[in-house]
């Protein structure tokens, strides 16, 4: 298995439900299996998106059974939605629906800190020498005209920042560049016009950030003012 989950997991899935999916080289069949590897590929990403405030991404391989979980099932419920069973269905099959709902619920149960993944101590190791350690902060802020926001913390990942409308973790996520853009190195933050976070509103923040050395000891200062609270 070269990435979270194989073709032959998802072919298995499909078996398990009476070969609803095709998954093959010939004309009857419903995709190749280059397709299914493109699917399973744009499933990686969204998940390494989704969880990247949790743990490092990408998932070492091979990954901890649940993330292969939710890759294959995911992967399946994708498939169908794109096959004729899901353009010309007006309600897709039970099971078929149930594979996402359990994907997404192993997903917040992993957000939650509900499920616990088994990762590679080598990678976790290889990765702490390198980026010293990394940790989760969540906070709140309000968002008023389209000045930068200093968020508290100039030693942000790049591309960790997750923008919420809400405190729960189903709530509607902002898109980078379309609704805010960030500056992760000073650990600023600003709306963008013509996105969706309107002036004034508070925003829920989840993002990854390193503990230099100075800041272990205790000798670091915040060179950031910080207009926010914590959750």
């Amino acid at each position: 298995m070269i990435g979270y989950c194989s073709v032959k997991d998802v072919q298995a899935i499909f078996e398990a439900a009476q070969d609803i999916i095709k998954i093959g080289p010939t004309e009857a069949d419903n995709f190749t299996e280059s397709d299914v590897e493109g699917y399973i590929k744009d499933v990686e990403d969204r998940l390494n998106a989704k969880l990247r405030a949790k743990y490092p991404v990408p998932f070492p391989i091979p990954v901890d059974d649940v993330i292969n979980q939710i890759t294959k099932r995911r992967t399946a419920y994708d498939l169908v939605v794109d096959s004729p069973i899901g353009i010309n269905s007006v309600e897709l099959p039970v099971a078929v629906v149930e594979w996402k709902g359990k994907a997404i619920k192993d997903e917040n149960d992993i957000l939650a800190g509900r499920i616990l993944l088994a990762v590679s101590t080598r990678e976790v190791r290889a990765r702490l020498l390198t980026s010293h350690l990394k940790q989760t902060r969540n906070v709140s802020i309000g968002i008023s005209g389209y000045d930068w926001n200093y968020i508290g913390q100039e030693f942000i990942i790049p591309k960790s920042i997750i923008v919420r409308a809400g405190k729960d973790i189903t709530s509607e996520i902002f898109v980078l560049g379309v609704d805010y853009e960030d500056d992760a190195r000073e650990g600023m933050i600003r709306r963008l016009p013509d996105g969706g976070i309107a002036d004034g509103q508070t925003v829920y923040l989840s993002f990854s950030y390193l503990e230099t050395q100075d800041y272990q000891k205790g000798t670091r200062i915040e060179k950031n003012s910080f207009d926010g609270s914590y959750w």
